[in-house]
């Protein structure tokens, strides 16, 4: 069996303060992190599951013949740049101990804008860290007010600088549209303002509202669908203009700069997800597929996985995707590419025949929504707005 790539999720929980659009598996910092211990615990837990990770099943202990190498690394949160340079060095000493990987490889960190944690920045780079996301969603102070963020758009402007002074060839500049009391010209102004960097990645997406968040107890007032519309219309076409190019529904970049570990997500690969409520996906020769993920609570997480063997038992739910519920993951990840998949790539991360799915991916075809060109698959450029009706379809 050809195994899907193998990637790495680290998750690293703090935060100054919880944003109220925030769903992510986020907490508050109060007083000083157990960093050291956090560190350890993170070390044990990828010594766990890349046990798990290379062998023949689940259910056995056997393990397969050449052990599988980490392609990327993303490391988020919550805010990993709270954490100092030398405990991200000795993480990924530890992994790189372990794996042997690439000095290729892609390892990503994401960094708020703010001053303490732009200071790091040459520090994460001498760590090895080749990639930086920095969180600025919007350089209109009032914006980040509203969105609960510390930061100012003066300090994101200076956190760019010094990336770029720090040697960072390859960072994303994350920005959020459509937010409350924006207008288009506010929205297209925040966009221009990123692309004056000359970014060569660009996540720019709509502000949704999701549950378990403080927005959605008490919701913002939003801009109306025509603003999201025609934002959304005219900052793509400034995006392509600038020569960063859509390759996912919120992912911009130029050439050869798209996000590899982002990648691997859409195309249904493999990764071990470490870390207070990381999750994992993990392809086995067998065909199955199995998804882990971790304790949320920080606090019970490092009871968890703090002085453990890999052996230990360990509280992590591991659940096997039925087979009736694998095409339609691929095609929810997919779908999100702009240039869609091939017969052959479905075949091999879902173990599935193609056959499967084939007289639905004909009516949507026969419907304008998807297109077939031989083997290759792709949503129609009204289709990849329309991807949660592709998928009722198949569900």
């Amino acid at each position: 069996m050809a195994y899907p790539p193998l990637t790495l999720y680290i998750h690293i929980p703090w935060c100054e303060k919880k944003c109220p659009y925030c769903d992510f598996n986020s907490h508050k910092k109060t007083g000083s992190l157990p960093e050291a211990d956090y560190i350890k615990a993170l070390c044990n837990d990828f010594d766990r599951d890349f046990v798990f990770a290379n062998r023949v099943s689940a259910k056995s202990n056997q393990s397969i013949t050449e052990p599988r190498q980490i392609q990327s690394i993303f490391i988020g949160g919550g805010t990993p740049s709270l954490f100092d340079p030398l405990s991200i060095k000795t993480l990924l000493e530890h992994i790189k101990a372990r794996t042997n990987y690439s000095p290729e490889i892609e390892i990503t960190l994401e960094a708020n804008p703010g001053t303490a944690e732009a200071a790091k920045f040459a520090g994460y780079k001498e760590a090895g860290v080749n990639r930086l996301s920095i969180g600025v969603q919007s350089f209109d102070d009032k914006k980040l007010k509203i969105l609960g963020r510390l930061h100012t758009g003066t300090q994101s402007h200076k956190a760019i600088t010094l990336a770029k002074e720090a040697g960072f060839k390859n960072y994303n500049v994350d920005i959020m549209h459509t937010l409350p009391g924006q207008t288009v010209a506010d929205g297209l102004r925040d966009l221009e303002t990123a692309l004056a960097f000359q970014p060569p990645h660009l996540s720019w997406y709509e502000l949704t509202i999701e549950r378990n968040t403080v927005f959605y107890s008490f919701p913002p007032t939003l801009p109306n669908e025509t603003i999201a519309q025609d934002l959304y219309e005219l900052g793509n076409q400034k995006l392509d203009a600038r020569g960063l190019r859509q390759y996912e529904i919120s992912a911009y970049s130029t050439k050869n700069r798209s996000s590899s570990h982002n990648l691997n997500y859409w195309q249904f690969g493999d990764y071990l997800g470490i870390g207070a409520g990381a999750h994992g996906k993990i392809s086995y020769s067998n065909g199955e597929i199995y998804r882990s993920a971790k304790r949320k609570q920080p606090d019970k997480y490092l009871k968890n996985f703090l002085d453990r063997s890999t052996s230990a038992k360990i509280n992590c739910e591991f659940t096997l995707i039925e087979s009736d519920q694998i095409s339609i993951e691929f095609l929810l990840n997919n779908l999100r590419l702009r240039k869609g998949f091939t017969i052959e790539l479905f075949e091999q991360r879902t173990n599935l025949c193609f056959s499967e799915i084939s007289a639905k991916v004909d009516q949507m075809v026969s419907k304008g929504l998807m297109s077939r060109v031989e083997n290759h698959i792709t949503t129609t450029p009204v289709g990849f707005y329309m991807i949660d009706t592709i998928l009722e379809e198949f569900s």
